[in-house]
């Protein structure tokens, strides 16, 4: 019953939950790159700002609230009433390695608060766990076959932006997994396609590249880090320079990921530049405590007499 409930809100989501409103969710993603004919392949839509626009729907289509909330379509607002998982989000659905639609993941607005989160992903439920499904594999699979280089990335618009050579993955909400490589491993021929880590410039996310090595090698020593320039992913160098400049983009930035991971150990037992420096040496002097006097030998006093009873007569 639950998988019936996302399989309804999953063709909501194609012609979305409110049909009013469809011009707004996709208009967001064309300004990311992504034409018409993307947004239909991935089954994108848009989730209306209203409080309860989807859980309406759902009750039209005869599912109870107890399915609806279940399935991670809504939640209780704080006076017990179902209100919607999802507002004012463009939305992608989520699929099972056999194209059930599970999950969803939505991204807020440009104009949105900066407590708002950027992405946001369907709870746990009996049917989706996040640390186990990757965005866009299931959508690779043909692309896989065919010998594409699998490139673990941080979003689903990341992770959309390129299919020719690369399939796009994506981990949502949580950092890569153990069980995330194993389905990887499980879809793709990682051994002969090695696969690729996309991170931005900072140090938490070079942090991640390593750890998403050690996950990986198991499976395939052909691994290479996508180091993309400052402030830049694939999203936005689609929606900013079109695909040419992305696949060249992709091409220069790519180096073995075991040379990052080598950098990143060397780093932890390399002290600091300033601790190289020699310092001069200090010279110790010992100061007198203004209490304390010098220490002197006590006076010898000079030798007396001897005493008339301790002399000895002749």
């Amino acid at each position: 019953m639950i998988w019936g409930a996302h399989g309804g809100a999953g063709a909501t989501t194609l012609a979305t939950w409110l049909q009013p409103a469809w011009d707004m969710g996709p208009a967001r993603l064309t300004h990311r790159g992504l034409g018409p004919a993307i947004q239909q392949d991935w089954l994108a839509g848009y989730a209306p700002a209203g409080w309860d626009a989807l859980t309406r729907h759902l009750r039209a289509a005869e599912y109870s609230e107890t399915v609806i909330e279940a399935a991670g379509l809504a939640r209780r607002s704080r006076r017990g009433t179902l209100i919607d998982a999802f507002r004012d989000r463009a939305m992608l659905p989520i699929h099972s390695p056999d194209g059930t639609i599970i999950a969803f993941i939505g991204r807020a607005p440009s104009h949105a608060g900066p407590g708002t989160p950027k992405y946001l992903n369907s709870p746990s439920t009996a049917l989706y766990d996040k640390s186990e499904v990757l965005f866009g594999l299931w959508e690779a699979c043909d692309a896989l076959a065919n010998g594409a280089r699998p490139t673990i990335v941080e979003g689903p618009l990341d992770a959309i932006a390129d299919r020719s050579r690369y399939a796009g993955l994506a981990p949502c909400g949580t950092s890569l997994t153990a069980r995330h490589a194993a389905a990887l491993d499980h879809a793709a021929d990682l051994r002969t396609t090695g696969g690729i880590v996309a991170f931005d410039p900072d140090d938490a996310r070079q942090r991640a590249a390593v750890r998403a090595y050690h996950l990986l090698v198991p499976y395939t020593d052909k691994l290479a880090a996508l180091k993309l320039p400052d402030r830049q992913d694939p999203a936005a160098i689609l929606a900013n320079s079109g695909t040419a400049a992305l696949a060249e983009t992709l091409a220069q930035h790519i180096r073995p990921l075991p040379d990052l991971v080598v950098n990143a150990e060397l780093r932890q037992w390399t002290p600091p530049p300033r601790e190289l420096r020699r310092r001069p040496a200090r010279r110790t002097t010992r100061h007198r405590s203004p209490d304390r006097r010098p220490h002197t030998s006590p006076a010898r006093s000079p030798a007396s007499p001897p005493s008339s009873s301790s002399t000895t007569q002749p």
